[in-house]
This record gives structure tokens, C-alpha cells and sequence, in this order.
């Protein structure tokens, strides 16, 4: 378990893959930023495991190592600080509700029929405990995790919601997300945006996420 967490085992990670192959802005747009604040243990959890996973992936590239690894962390970071700060509005009950629906039935409909991939307190959802998971589910740690990326991918797409009503609902946390990340790189002139990524920023310096 340590492994996954905090070592090269994190590159076994659904989260680590998916930021190899799309790249951290396609990653957060994609999936993390639409995460309703009342999931935050996912994308809290996803973002971390990507800066670790950042510090892996960037490294294949040799002499660019550092530009990117500074870019993808600095663009990471400024995400996990927005997630406390996310906007609600009237359409966050429905995010939640529409999010934590599908969550749940994408466990049960797994190899792991009797899985649990949060647990609710206050109206929020949280992390089950890892030896909760081990002991009780029939699964390993990493398989839950596996399983709780693949579930929660799912969910952020809010398959249940028309994609109008998703878009206009989700509007508010995605241009949150996005002034962060750009407020996060006007303030700091020094972090290079490596040429990957900079056809990616000037879209979303003009129509955001």
C-alpha cells in the first residue's frame, strides 16, 4: 500500500496512466474539476497521486525535466487548493446527488458486488478506511483504487444529467478551477509553460475549461 502511495508504484495508478496520456490539463479537465466539492476525497486524492506520478513521467524527458515537472506540479498544486474554496450554488445538490448515484451503482455492478466506495457524514462523502477495504470487500487496496478512479470517472461524467443541464451546472466550479490555475501561473512568471501544454493554456486563457 505504501508503494502505491508514495513510490513508483503510483504509476500503477488509473489517475498516473490517464495523466501520462492526455497530459495534466486534459486530466483535470476532463475529470478532476468536475468532481463536486462534496467529493473532494477523490480529487484530493487523484491530484496528490498525480504530483507524484508527475515527478516519475517528467523525467523520461529528459532535459526538460524540470520545466515540466514545474508547470504540471504548479498547475496540480493550485487545483488541490481550489477544491476548498469551490463556489455553491443551486445546482449543487443535484451534482451531488447525480455524482454519489452513479458512484454507488458502478461499485455494485463491479466484480465486488458488495464494495463501499465512500462512506457519508454531514453530507459529504469520505474514504473508507484501507483495512476496512481489505478486510471486508474481497478486493486488494490496489484494485479498490482502481476500481474507485474507474467508478468516480464515471460519475464526473454525470451520465445521468442531460448534457446541457450538466454544462450549465457545472459552469460555476469549472471557471473557479480555471482562474486558479491561471491566477497560479500569472503569479509566478518563472514557471515556464513547457510547448506541450501551450497551445492547451492559450485555450483556456480564452474560453477556460
Amino acid at each position: 500500500m505504501l508503494e502505491l502511495n508514495l513510490g513508483p508504484g503510483v504509476l500503477e495508478l488509473g489517475v498516473s496512466k490517464l495523466l501520462e496520456e492526455v497530459g495534466v490539463l486534459e486530466l483535470l479537465g476532463s475529470y478532476v474539476i468536475n468532481v463536486p466539492p462534496t467529493a473532494a476525497f477523490i480529487s484530493d486524492f487523484e491530484i496528490s497521486k498525480a504530483m507524484i506520478a508527475s515527478d516519475y513521467i517528467s523525467a523520461r524527458v529528459g532535459d526538460d525535466y524540470e520545466t515540466l515537472r514545474a508547470f504540471e506540479m504548479k498547475v496540480l498544486y493550485q487545483t488541490i487548493a481550489a477544491t476548498s474554496s469551490v463556489p455553491e450554488g443551486a445546482g449543487s445538490r443535484v451534482l451531488h446527488e447525480a455524482f454519489f448515484e452513479v458512484l454507488a451503482d458502478c461499485g455494485r455492478d463491479s466484480a465486488w458486488p458488495e464494495v463501499e466506495l465512500f462512506v457519508m457524514g454531514d453530507g459529504r462523502g469520505y474514504d473508507v478506511f484501507p483495512e476496512i477495504v481489505e478486510s471486508s470487500f474481497g478486493l486488494s487496496y490496489y484494485e479498490y483504487q482502481q476500481l474507485k478512479h474507474e467508478c468516480a470517472r464515471r460519475a464526473a461524467a454525470y451520465p445521468t444529467l442531460d448534457e446541457v443541464t450538466r454544462d450549465e451546472l457545472l459552469a460555476p466550479q469549472r471557471d473557479h478551477y480555471t482562474q486558479a490555475v491561471l491566477d497560479g501561473l500569472a503569479a509566478n512568471p518563472h514557471i515556464e509553460v513547457p510547448a506541450k501544454y501551450r497551445d492547451e493554456v492559450d485555450k483556456l486563457m480564452r474560453a477556460g475549461w
